[in-house]
């Protein structure tokens, strides 16, 4: 399962945009995007997280990329969209590098951008990325992956 925390100091409202990268056995790639919202913190993705699941079609899970965002900053539609065509050129570009923040222009901003690499193998993942936003907002994306029973 794959814990998404956002914790912030003056926002509510959060939105988790996720995109797995897949792979099944003949080493063909798939991708899955999926969204969650909620003004309750932490947020949780359970569904399209669950190893055995995955395991039992044949797949595994190389890489997620994930982007949380506050929807009183950025109206959720805007936000949508450059989601999409940010996850749209990270698939086809495949980078698999280390964790980046992205900002938009004045009008709103990115709370966070988090991608890293995992190898399911191991029994716990865990990564941070500290951003301060333009307001001087704190905001701590925590992510922790456990595939132990």
């Amino acid at each position: 399962m794959l814990t998404v925390c956002l914790e912030d100091q003056g926002y509510e409202g959060f939105a988790v945009y996720y995109m797995l990268t897949l792979v099944d056995k003949d080493r063909a790639v798939f991708y899955k995007v999926g969204r969650t919202c909620g003004s309750r913190l932490p947020i949780r993705i359970e569904d399209y997280h669950q190893q055995a699941r995955w395991q039992e079609h044949g797949f595994v899970i190389c890489d997620v990329l994930m982007m949380g965002v506050s929807h009183t900053e950025w109206p959720a539609k805007r936000a949508e969209q450059h989601i999409h065509g940010v996850m749209k050129q990270r698939k086809l570009a495949l980078c698999l590098e280390e964790s980046e923040v992205y900002k938009s222009d004045a009008k709103g901003y990115l709370v966070a951008l988090f991608h890293e690499t995992y190898n399911m193998t191991v029994e716990q993942f865990r990564a941070e990325e500290m951003y301060r936003g333009p307001d001087g907002h704190r905001f701590v994306t925590s992510v922790v992956f456990d595939d132990a029973p």
